[in-house]
């Protein structure tokens, strides 16, 4: 009898020690096989480039200068209240007069200096001439 109880103590431990082998090796297994190696190379060919001809271009208009913004009425009017109506000096039409903000720089000067740009003084020799100089045409 003792030996039965023996023999059944010992079926039991290798019944565990099976059962935790299986457990232990059921969680290391992956579905993917081993690689040995480099794997081969996928032969994916490259496909040929696709000849696809660019729009024509649009033909846009150049972006407006300076001068296509100027209000040439408004601001010959007020440098033509300034030189030959008033008889008053300016430096810089752009900076000083709001109508003539997006124009070119003009200024006036006595006794009948003119200039263009920021340029130099050019002398005319009377208000008339002196406005039809820097006014916009």
């Amino acid at each position: 009898m003792h030996v039965a109880i023996i023999i059944a103590i010992i079926v039991t431990f290798l019944i565990l020690l099976v059962l935790v082998f299986a457990v232990a090796n059921a969680q290391n297994n992956t579905t993917t096989p081993p690689v040995y190696g480099t794997p081969p190379p996928v032969n994916n060919p490259i496909p040929p480039p696709v000849n696809n001809p660019l729009p024509p271009p649009v033909n846009n208009p150049p972006p407006p200068t300076i001068v296509d913004k100027c209000n040439k009425t408004a601001c010959n009017d007020v440098m033509r209240d300034y030189i030959v109506d008033k008889y008053w000096r300016f430096d810089d039409s752009k900076r000083d007069f709001a109508v003539c903000s997006e124009c070119e720089s003009r200024g006036f000067n006595a006794p009948m200096d003119i200039r263009i740009n920021n340029g130099p003084w050019i002398t005319k020799p009377d208000r008339q001439s002196a406005y039809d100089a820097v006014k916009f045409i």
